[in-house]
């Protein structure tokens, strides 16, 4: 596996109306990818789902049109797939659903993205047990912080070469309110509007070894359920 993959958890809400797309192509011949996504804890007549691959070392990126899955019987297919590391998010019409595991054979995808070398079975497994996060933002005097950061890191074993956090901006009163997040303990970090115009505009900075190292032990550790969690974060200057 190269060290350039990328994973995700499940990574993007879509509207209804989003949902009626072709099966996408990748743009050279190869392989087929089919598989399945079960749901846990939801109906999955009742949401509409559907993923799309990127291949990570492509120059210019590569990326596939939306993958349609049965509602039905959660199948999927796409067939000429370019060999390579690829990419997978799994977008859903229901934002409280979260990817549980992603595998192809020996395969963890959710970690180490998903490499096709030839005919691939992707099982992808969705769970409604998710939590959420919401509270305030607050400086060292105890006031709001006006578009401040919220940062949700996973523990260190979990996460992959890029994995997507969950992130909030804080409104006019400090307050920020993220849905979504799998169950599970995490390092909640609050930076401040006055850290963020020294930090690059990108949100991919967020994923950064070097940024996790310098702000990571200032965060608190939390643990994330079902019943979700409330609380004020001091900010970091």
């Amino acid at each position: 596996m190269t060290d350039t993959a990328r994973i995700v958890r499940a990574d993007f809400v879509v509207d209804e109306e989003e949902e009626d797309v072709d099966l996408g192509r990748l743009a050279a011949a190869g392989s087929r990818v089919w598989g399945r996504v079960q749901v846990r804890g939801a109906g999955l007549e009742d949401t509409g789902i559907f993923l799309r691959f990127a291949m990570v070392d492509a120059i210019p990126f590569q990326t596939a049109s939306n993958v349609t899955v049965d509602r039905r019987t959660g199948a999927f297919e796409v067939t000429d797939v370019a060999p390579g590391i690829y990419e997978v998010l799994v977008g859903r019409t229901n934002q409280n659903l979260v990817v549980e595991s992603m595998n192809a054979q020996s395969q963890d995808v959710m970690r180490n993205g998903l490499e096709v070398l030839g005919e691939t079975f992707l099982d992808i497994v969705l769970t409604a047990e998710s939590g959420a996060l919401r509270g305030t933002l607050i400086d060292a005097n105890g006031e709001p912080v006006v578009n401040g950061r919220i940062v949700v890191l996973p523990p260190a074993t979990e996460r992959g070469p890029m994995l997507r956090f969950p992130t909030a901006e804080t409104d006019f009163a400090g307050r920020f309110d993220i849905g979504g997040i799998p169950v599970g303990e995490y390092t909640v970090v609050g930076i401040s509007s006055d850290a963020l115009p020294f930090l690059p505009s990108s949100s991919m900075i967020y994923y950064d070894p070097e940024f996790i190292e310098a702000y990571e032990p200032f965060g608190e550790r939390i643990s994330i359920d079902s019943a979700g969690r409330s609380m004020m974060i001091r900010a970091v200057d």
